[in-house]
């Protein structure tokens, strides 16, 4: 303690030096009890400095280590958002664009787009498919009905050319519209609102002239509900989402329907 006191605050302020003509001895009177309170204190505050100060610096840099790979996460969480933000944008446009009806310079071709556009991002939202539109639109199932390996959109087993043109121009601005108003806006249609509201809840679509076995089996099983023609395809919601009441009484009305023929075919 008297070393720090002497580090810190001198030798004169250790204690009060009085010379006496005594034998050439030097004696020495202690301080004062407030000077030694004081120098008390302070040496405390020194070693409590000397202590304190790598723990403080130390923390401090764990600190801001933590700070700093925080913000390296939410860039990089970012950088990977904008990314699967580019490519559902292609997979959306690629799918507009081989799917959508072919009319030149109508708008018929932009109804279509933007009915077959809200169907994709309808599934997105879906438990029942993939997270993303690139694994929507590439997703493969099983075939009910002869078992084997079908594509949900038959261009991507095509192998088609790649696309170009004022078609491809019209379906990359489209899909890029309808991502940014869905994941900013959700339901609330700001790009479109009328085509796309007439889309809402539709999760399956075929072209006009064409009856695939899932629109008949489905809708007489109460699994979609028809929604109509939306530019040059038919589509079809989730019954049970759209309307679960009318949902409920298809099914009590199904569940009739087959006790009825049973009951007949007993007879």
């Amino acid at each position: 303690m008297r070393i720090l006191r002497k580090i810190f605050f001198g030798p004169e302020l250790a204690y009060e030096v009085r010379k006496v003509d005594k034998g050439n001895v030097l004696h020495c009177k202690k301080p004062s009890k407030a000077l030694r309170t004081s120098l008390h204190l302070a040496s405390h505050l020194a070693i409590a400095v000397i202590v304190g100060l790598p723990i403080m610096m130390g923390f401090l840099q764990i600190r801001a280590k933590a700070i700093q790979s925080r913000a390296d996460e939410a860039r990089a969480t970012e950088l990977a958002h904008q990314q699967q933000i580019a490519k559902d944008s292609y997979c959306l446009a690629r799918t507009l664009y081989f799917e959508a009806s072919s009319k030149p310079h109508s708008e018929g071709d932009l109804t279509d787009m933007l009915a077959i556009g809200q169907d994709i991002v309808e599934r997105v939202a879906s438990n029942a498919y993939a997270e993303t539109v690139c694994g929507v639109v590439n997703e493969v199932r099983t075939s009910k009905v002869t078992g084997e390996d079908v594509a949900m959109y038959s261009y991507t087993f095509d192998r088609r050319g790649t696309p170009q043109g004022h078609k491809w121009v019209k379906a990359q601005i489209v899909a890029k519209y309808l991502l940014k108003d869905w994941q900013t806006n959700g339901r609330n249609f700001q790009y479109y609102p009328e085509v796309r509201r007439l889309a809402s809840h539709s999760v399956n679509y075929h072209a006009e002239g064409v009856r695939p076995y899932w629109a008949k089996a489905d809708v007489d099983n109460c699994r979609l509900l028809p929604l109509g023609k939306i530019g040059a395809h038919y589509h079809y919601a989730n019954f049970r989402e759209v309307d679960k009441a009318g949902y409920e009484a298809c099914r009590v009305r199904r569940y009739a329907t087959y006790s009825r023929s049973q009951h007949v075919a007993g007879r």
